[in-house]
């Protein structure tokens, strides 16, 4: 990945630093795929950095194949209860400066020593977790401030939005390569998230029947995936309704987008959004928080109101009137 001078400069500054970076997180989602995207990028600027995750396989094999030393420890019962003392060896062997945290997951695992501890927080978790930090980060201004509602200093809050970056495809991974060549004259609209009701994903599918026009691409796992597939079927748009499993390769999806579509019914930030910025890819969202601070409606993307099906169907077809 290519970087500014502004960036080398800083990560020179830090480079006498010793950081662990820590998340428990056995799922996947937009908070924990930024998680290893920021752990390598730090990894490739020279940062001293070691990494504690909950056991999940890929993550630890895609960190590790980007140069990352990695620990795992147990997210399950019984052993659940041997995190803390894993970690703590961990950190005792290490020294750290700085122990950042992520979700709160991460915050929880934050023990005191004689380091400093940094808390990420991209949504507004439970603030019980983060009860050993001595700073916070908020991704939003909304976050930052439900931060300071829970009493915590806030000259020791910090504003940090997140990032997306997208890399040059290899030729082995062209634009549209995931589905077949779409049929002359159609388009393709662009889903991801996690399979979970919050993400609002049914309300797009609901939308395909008045887009004869276009291919829908979801990718992402969970637990509507048989529902969602149902769905489809019985609105009759199956053979357009593409659906393609968690990707880490934000940057091949984005290729083969025309448009994103983020119909979030609950969204503290919302990654995706800096992801199709980065990409240059139009998006339409809906207004929960982070696409509303994020995005300028009429500027820079579209927004649509909550569960709002027609206005997302205008959004993602200037043919509907």
């Amino acid at each position: 990945m290519q970087y500014s001078a502004e960036v080398k400069n800083l990560a020179n500054q830090l480079s006498g630093m010793r950081l662990t970076q820590i998340i428990a997180a056995k799922d996947e989602g937009g908070a924990e795929t930024f998680f290893e995207k920021f752990c390598i990028a730090m990894q490739e600027l020279g940062i001293q950095q070691r990494i504690i995750i909950g056991r999940h396989q890929a993550r630890y094999e895609h960190l590790s194949a980007a140069g990352c030393e990695v620990s795992q420890v147990p997210t399950r019962f019984p052993m659940k209860g041997a995190q803390k003392l894993l970690v703590y060896s961990h950190l005792k062997r290490w020294k750290p400066d700085v122990n950042f945290g992520w979700m709160g997951s991460g915050g929880k695992l934050l023990l005191r020593g004689p380091w400093k501890n940094v808390a990420r927080l991209g949504n507004y978790y439970d603030f019980k977790h983060f009860a050993t930090c001595d700073h916070l980060i908020g991704i939003t201004p909304k976050i930052c401030s439900y931060i300071e509602d829970q009493g915590f200093p806030g000259e020791k809050i910090h504003l940090i939005p997140s990032f997306g970056y997208t890399h040059e495809l290899s030729q082995a991974s062209s634009p549209r390569s995931c589905i077949e060549e779409p049929k002359k004259g159609r388009y393709n609209l662009l889903v991801l998230g996690r399979l979970h009701p919050v993400k609002g994903i049914d309300l797009i599918i609901r939308c395909m029947p008045n887009l004869p026009q276009c291919n829908l691409l979801i990718a992402g796992e969970g637990q509507l995936r048989s529902e969602l597939e149902t769905l489809a079927s019985e609105l009759n748009v199956k053979d357009r309704v593409h659906f393609l499993g968690w990707s880490r390769d934000t940057s091949s999806l984005m290729a083969q987008a025309d448009i994103v579509a983020f119909p979030s019914r609950r969204e503290a930030n919302g990654n995706v959004v800096h992801e199709a910025f980065s990409a240059g890819v139009p998006i339409i969202a809906s207004m929960t928080d982070g696409p509303s601070w994020l995005i300028e409606d009429g500027v820079d993307g579209l927004l649509f109101p909550i569960d709002d099906q027609q206005q997302l169907l205008e959004g993602v077809s200037p043919n509907v009137s």
